[in-house]
């Protein structure tokens, strides 16, 4: 994560539940989630399917990622 006005925004208001979405919508600023990073691995053959579900926070949006 990197921090931008949006992400410092959420902190100052406590919107911490808010993150995930800025992470998946600034991705021209550098940002990636853990799962998409994880999906990234997974298509490129650098980590097995099992190893990425292990990391993920959220295996649902992983498989959904990997699919696309």
């Amino acid at each position: 994560m990197i921090r931008n006005t949006a992400v410092a925004n959420l902190i100052r208001e406590n919107k911490i539940h808010e993150i995930p979405l800025v992470i998946e919508t600034s991705m021209e600023e550098g940002m990636m989630s853990i799962n998409r990073s994880l999906a990234n691995l997974v298509k490129s053959s650098e980590i097995s399917l099992e190893s990425a579900l292990n990391y993920s926070l959220n295996p649902v949006e992983l498989k959904n990622l990997i699919k696309r």
